[in-house]
């Protein structure tokens, strides 16, 4: 969910709900060399949301990789853990340790 909770049962029932984020921690995974954590949202509502960046132990902030709405991205930008972003409509966007 956008404020960073998890969904629970109901939440995954309600048509309104076209939004999602997930985590993929890298630095748990014994087999791969690459430790890196990353986070994913998606938002296919035609609204825009705000979003709560999560805290990840073992690293201090986040660098956006991909954001398809934008056109001219800025890597180089980083964000602080639980810092809130807006995530424009339609959009799918992937965060990376840093």
């Amino acid at each position: 969910m956008p404020s960073g909770k998890e969904y629970e049962y109901d939440d995954w029932h309600k048509p309104q709900n076209k939004f999602l984020s997930y985590l993929i921690n890298g630095s748990k995974n014994k087999l791969s060399k690459n430790k890196n954590t990353y986070f994913v949202i998606m938002n296919a509502s035609k609204n825009k949301k705000e979003w709560q960046l999560p805290t990840v132990e073992e690293f201090s902030n986040w660098v956006k990789l991909i954001d398809s709405s934008r056109v001219n991205q800025n890597f180089k930008k980083t964000y602080n853990f639980e810092q809130k972003i807006i995530v424009e409509s339609c959009s799918f966007l992937v965060f990376k340790t840093i």
